[in-house]
């Protein structure tokens, strides 16, 4: 694990200069390596950065060949944003028209390395000074992009305007929302995916969103980052993304699909759309029925190829 006076050595002339020598991450060839140059590095710095290239292979599932540019802490890269879904946070904010965001609890600044590569101005605010540090490293390459190390409730009383965005990834409480909206109305945020729907504010959308079948997380956008309340799941997999409308009642129950006899095909449909509440939405749109009233698994004569649920022959 990487200590932080281990990550204040990356951050060197020596740091930088060792981990663009090393070569990328093989478990079998760490510890050779690590005995071959022990004589000459500072132990320390060599385990920071051993440790630093083990983290960029892990984050190549999430962020691709970015990883390789980035630092990283265990924490920071469990809780980091999937590069694919970061993009479609920032889309929201570049369609919405606003220029400047205040990406409150960055993190490692994955949020904000999207809103600054479609050219908008960002202002990472995160309150650990370790983890602010590797977002300012993170986001060198962006001038337009600053990182305050800070709470974020400060900076937002102290510097956010009507016309700015605000994107929360930091457990924010919905009792917090309104005086939020108050000085700012276009609001995203991330919550629990378990979340009752019967407890979303009622002028939310709420977006399920699912990578490679695993749910990642739900947001709620506030104002013109979204079409207007509701629910909907966001589906990305294998480099497409596909988004299934639901509803437009935030706080509706979901509504239960029919059940019918088996036929040909099972369709498991995709967690996100099940945590939506949009398993109706799909049995009615693939002329399908539920096998049973506790069950989500749908069942149709013909099989279901698009992106919101897999399918398999029955029996």
């Amino acid at each position: 694990m990487t200590t932080v006076a281990g990550l204040r050595l990356l951050l060197t002339p020596e740091g930088q200069a060792l981990l663009a020598a090393l070569p990328p991450y093989d478990p079998e060839s760490a510890e050779r390596i690590a005995q071959g140059l022990a004589g000459d590095v500072d132990p320390e710095l060599l385990a920071a950065a051993l440790s630093q290239q083990r983290l960029r292979r892990e984050a190549e599932a999430k962020l691709g060949d970015f990883a390789h540019t980035m630092l990283f802490s265990e924490a920071g890269l469990r809780a980091a944003t999937h590069l694919g879904v970061a993009a479609h946070h920032a889309r929201r904010f570049r369609d919405a028209g606003i220029t400047r965001v205040f990406d409150l609890g960055c993190g490692l600044g994955v949020d904000s390395l999207a809103l600054a590569a479609l050219g908008l101005e960002v202002v990472a605010v995160e309150r650990d000074e370790a983890t602010a540090a590797l977002a300012l490293y993170n986001l060198r390459a962006f001038p337009d992009a600053t990182v305050v190390h800070g709470d974020a409730f400060d900076v937002v009383r102290e510097g956010v305007g009507q016309d700015d965005g605000v994107y929360a990834d930091l457990g924010l409480p919905l009792d917090a929302l309104p005086a939020l909206r108050a000085r700012v109305p276009a609001v995203g945020l991330t919550v629990s995916p378990a979340l009752p729907h019967g407890s979303l504010p009622h002028d939310a959308h709420a977006q399920w969103v699912s990578v490679g079948g695993d749910v990642v997380e739900a947001g709620l956008w506030f104002g013109s980052l979204a079409d207007g309340p509701g629910r909907s799941a966001l589906v990305l997999r294998g480099g497409r993304h596909a988004t299934l409308e639901i509803t437009d009642d935030p706080r509706s129950a979901a509504t239960a699909p029919s059940v019918g006899p088996l036929r040909r095909f099972l369709i498991e449909p995709d967690p996100a759309v099940v945590q939506a509440g949009g398993v109706a939405v799909l049995a009615e749109m693939i002329d399908g029925a539920a096998i049973s009233g506790e069950s989500a698994l749908l069942t149709s004569d013909v099989p279901y190829e698009g992106p919101f649920g897999e399918t398999c022959e029955a029996g």
